[in-house]
């Protein structure tokens, strides 16, 4: 707090933190008269710059958590040669302090980062302190400031001021910043550190490190900004789902190369994927608007690849390339997403139809073939009806990488469902239990059997099958699958339809040992039959148990 001794505890807060603060932080306005200030958190970012603009200093400040925008602000600030005052926080699992200063460490000379003074809201042991500023000097970071946590605004004012202070001694040997200059371009001696930061962007894209993919294609970015580029980094956004920011950088991408279809296929790819983070949402216009952006622009994508096919005629490159993207983004559609945009089922169908018609000539069965593309026009036929040909590249895909089997095989046996095919995706996902799915894998597919192995034997059962019907059941049961206590349920129905009360009563007695409350559960609703002879059951559990008197 202030102290008491002030001449001018009268004034409000902030001008007396002002006027306290001023003479002590004169030396440091002198040599830094523009400071850039950066706060994530928004109480901070009201207060702060104003007393700071009161104590001398010309302050240009955000309020941002977006590595984006902060790195794109920061480089400009510390290029002109102001001092950087860094309070970033952004949302978990989107980057860091340390990867933000990372890259600018590659692009910025070594002197500009020693304008930087991160503050953090954070109390630290001495140890641990010792840990941050040895990181922080790995990228020619000096300062650091702390503010305690939870502990009021008025003190983290104060510790900041007297940090500021301590720093502002410190300083006297930094240079004198330059003037201010343009931000150098990738043509004006900064080409050897683009060219690396961009290849460490994509090493990191290889290594499926996204969010240090991002922060460096940004860096980049902002020094010179091109249409590869906003490809690059929307992908790794993409991988990370956040399609908001991926559907930004594609569409600023269209706009830089508009005889290109790729990036309209990829607004297409995302719009169809966000739609699968709407399941449960209710907001159907919402959901209307996404489906008809995504239509659009698989629309404007291939109307591009025709325009750019009466240009330069048709060839196996044009033919296999641009539309990769758009076979990508059709195989992603749930149909179910469809209904909610009249027409939007058959206009998704129509092209389906003319984008395999386009690829046809490209050899799926062909292992030198992108192995995506095969995968995802191998999903499109099976849409189309064609099991054959889509069941024999989904086995060579196999065939040729294993780990493949269990997405590939999956989905194509939720295709079958789709399309009532039932015993043929029922053999599907039993032939795929053959594979080594992982723990989690295993159980997913084990799932997806056992409800599609329930369809098929209620088929047969209303065929009269009641062979097949026990067969399928009882392959169901053998994989155990989790609430097997409702495919005995099944088994105990198809009993009674065979008025075989015996083996209803056996079936049933087994579901209540593995389940003792199944009577209570809502889905033991639809099987009304069953629950008198649960009763009677129960009865006699109790009776062994507990005596005949029981009631």
């Amino acid at each position: 707090m202030i102290s008491d001794s002030s001449s001018f505890k009268h004034l409000p807060y902030k001008q007396q933190l002002a006027l306290k603060y001023k003479g002590k932080l004169a030396p440091l306005v002198k040599k830094f008269p523009v400071l850039f200030t950066c706060f994530s958190d928004k109480t901070l970012a009201g207060n702060i710059p104003d007393v700071l603009k009161k104590t001398g200093f010309e302050c240009h400040s955000i309020v941002s958590s977006d590595n984006t925008q902060v790195s794109k602000n920061l480089f400009t600030n510390l290029d002109k040669g102001y001092l950087a005052l860094l309070q970033y926080q952004p949302p978990p699992g989107r980057g860091s302090l340390v990867t933000m200063l990372k890259g600018l460490s590659l692009i910025l000379p070594d002197e500009y980062l020693e304008r930087v003074i991160p503050l953090m809201i954070a109390q630290p042991s001495l140890k641990k302190q010792q840990e941050i500023f040895q990181i922080l000097g790995n990228y020619n970071v000096r300062y650091a400031l702390f503010l305690s946590p939870n502990a009021g605004v008025e003190r983290n004012y104060e510790e900041l001021f007297e940090g500021l202070t301590g720093i502002c001694g410190l300083m006297k040997n930094l240079p004198v910043a330059p003037e201010a200059k343009k931000a150098p371009g990738p043509d004006t001696g900064q080409t050897e550190k683009y060219q690396s930061l961009i290849a460490i962007a994509e090493k990191a894209m290889t290594e499926r490190k996204y969010q240090e993919a991002i922060d460096a294609f940004s860096i980049a970015i902002n020094i010179g900004s091109n249409y590869e580029l906003l490809i690059e980094r929307g992908d790794a956004y993409y991988s990370l789902m956040d399609y908001l920011h991926a559907l930004k950088d594609y569409r600023e991408a269209a706009l830089l190369k508009k005889s290109s279809a790729e990036p309209y296929a990829k607004v297409g790819l995302c719009c169809f994927s966000m739609l699968k983070t709407k399941k449960g949402k209710k907001d159907l216009k919402d959901v209307q608007r996404i489906v008809l952006m995504g239509l659009t622009n698989l629309e404007s994508a291939t109307s591009t690849i025709t325009r750019m096919e009466e240009e330069l005629g048709q060839n196996e490159t044009m033919l296999k390339d641009p539309y990769r993207n758009v076979v990508k983004a059709l195989a992603e559609i749930d149909s179910d997403d469809l209904g909610f945009v009249q027409g939007a089922g058959e206009q998704v169908d129509g092209l389906t139809r003319a984008v395999l018609e386009k690829t046809g000539s490209v050899n799926c069965l062909d292992s030198s073939t992108n192995l995506d593309f095969r995968i995802n026009r191998a999903t499109l036929l099976a849409r189309q009806g064609e099991y054959s040909m889509a069941e024999k590249i989904f086995r060579l895909v196999a065939k040729e990488d294993p780990t493949k089997a269990g997405p590939v095989f999956n989905n194509f046996a939720n295709e079958l469902n789709k399309a009532k095919e039932h015993g043929r995706a029922f053999m599907i996902f039993v032939e795929l239990m053959q594979y080594d799915l992982g723990n989690e894998g295993k159980q997913v597919v084990i799932e997806n059997l056992k409800q599609t192995g329930l369809i098929l034997a209620r088929n047969f059962r209303e065929e009269g099958d009641y062979k097949k019907a026990k067969s399928a059941y009882k392959k169901v049961m053998s994989y155990r699958p989790k609430k097997r206590e409702f495919v005995l349920c099944e088994m105990a129905m198809m009993d009674l339809e065979l008025q075989n009360q015996a083996g209803a009563a056996s079936r049933l007695t087994e579901a209540l040992y593995i389940n003792p409350k199944l009577t209570l559960a809502e889905e033991f609703a639809e099987y009304g039959d069953l629950a008198n002879l649960a009763k009677e059951i129960i009865k006699k559990i109790k009776e062994a148990f507990f005596g005949e008197d029981i009631r």
